[in-house]
């Protein structure tokens, strides 16, 4: 959108109504698939709407330029930061799954650099499609789609953190609470999964990427 070019988005008909409002400002075109099929009736309304119309599909879920950005942006912006005398000041990185670019980029990023800082994905506990348990709806939003994406590299991934929606959401209100942060319930998931990670001993110090902000009313 910002370079001109015109986008158009399949997402469910159900999908976060703020999101779609700010997407249709950006300028983008917005068709719905029914909320009852999921992000994989999403994913196949596009690619039938691309089809038809001779447009280039761009699969998030299944597009290496998603984990790219993150081997190219944000995993070495993260070695910078926590980089000390050639070690790391942290031993884990804990990371949300949902479209599994993130994870892989900055996990591919990580253990090219030092293999002392573990990769911890976090899943919803509802819907465990990465730690091979049962799937199923759930509360968190942009996490767990009940699929394990196709740009998700488990070879990376050192562990697989299961958290539940009510959790994640208390996480989340906790945080604006205490450091107002606005975290997102799927930040919240992070959240909790880094502190769960600490509380059993798996690690000292974890550092939490959190993928998204909420909206806060303050009317």
């Amino acid at each position: 959108m910002t370079a001109g070019h015109p986008v158009v988005l399949v997402m469910p008909e159900d999908a976060p109504a703020l999101r779609q409002e700010t997407l249709l400002r950006l300028g983008a075109q917005i068709r719905h698939s029914p909320a009852r099929s999921g992000v994989n009736g999403a994913r196949r309304l596009a690619a039938q709407t691309a089809a038809a119309n001779g447009w280039y599909y761009m699969d998030w879920l299944a597009n290496d330029d998603n984990p790219e950005y993150h081997r190219r942006v944000t995993g070495p912006a993260i070695v910078q930061s926590i980089a000390r005398e050639g070690k790391s000041a942290v031993d884990a990185i804990v990371i949300g799954v949902g479209s599994g670019g993130t994870v892989t980029g900055v996990g591919e990023t990580i253990k090219a650099w030092t293999n002392d800082v573990r990769i911890a994905a976090v899943e919803p506990y509802e819907s465990q499609a990465l730690g091979g348990g049962l799937t199923g709806p759930h509360g968190i939003s942009d996490l767990g789609y009940g699929f394990v994406p196709e740009n998700f590299n488990a070879y990376v991934v050192d562990n697989v953190v299961a958290v539940n929606t009510t959790d994640a959401q208390r996480a989340a209100q906790k945080v604006l609470r205490t450091d107002a942060i606005p975290a997102s319930v799927a930040s919240g998931a992070v959240l909790q999964a880094a502190a769960q990670l600490i509380h059993v001993g798996a690690s000292r110090s974890a550092l939490a990427i959190l993928p998204g902000r909420q909206i806060v009313n303050t009317l």
